[in-house]
């Protein structure tokens, strides 16, 4: 029992550490002075909101969760790409 205590104190600190840096993140998101910093700032929020799915699928034993989070990692791929050609269009 003492190494599922130990994990549950992993996975507790694991989180409030990506809590943290999504927090960080958003502020930057908000006060970004360019939509280049605004865009990396949602890229690292989807990221961080990845692994947390990932942490939550080893946690519970629940392989859907794996399959969330990648049909999520392919969404904030696709808006990464969508929202660069953007940027790229608007800049000429």
């Amino acid at each position: 029992m003492m190494g599922g205590i130990k994990m549950n104190i992993f996975f507790l600190i694991s989180a409030m550490i990506l809590l943290l840096n999504a927090v960080l993140c958003f502020i930057r998101l908000i006060i970004g002075p360019s939509i280049l910093d605004r865009m990396v700032a949602i890229n690292i929020i989807g990221t961080k909101t990845l692994i947390v799915l990932v942490l939550i699928a080893y946690y519970h034993g629940q392989r859907y969760y794996i399959d969330i989070a990648f049909i999520y990692g392919l969404l904030n791929f696709i808006i990464t790409v969508a929202i660069s050609k953007f940027i790229q269009l608007e800049g000429k």
